[in-house]
């Protein structure tokens, strides 16, 4: 249901997903970003509430999803969506 909705959805608990892997935050908006899809209202709150979390990843893998979402279609939604959930002023 969520493909047909254009939505990207962590599976189950959002908060616990992301605070298993913060990298998973950034590859929800290059993936959004890349699809034209929207980000799931419990998703993106997830993100926001776990925003710093991301300056635990190294900055060569930042640079890599960051690349991507630049490189793969629909940079400046990506750009915005990184703004919107707080994830830019972080990185």
């Amino acid at each position: 249901t969520d493909l047909a909705a254009r939505c990207i959805r962590a599976v189950g608990d959002p908060a616990r997903r992301f605070a298993e892997d913060h990298l998973r935050m950034l590859r929800a908006v290059r993936f959004a970003a890349r699809l034209g899809f929207s980000i799931d209202p419990e998703t993106a709150a997830a993100i926001r509430a776990q925003a710093a979390a991301i300056q635990r990843i190294p900055p060569e893998r930042i640079r890599g999803e960051l690349n991507r979402t630049l490189t793969e279609g629909g940079a400046g939604r990506g750009m915005e969506r990184l703004d919107d959930l707080g994830l830019l002023e972080q990185i």
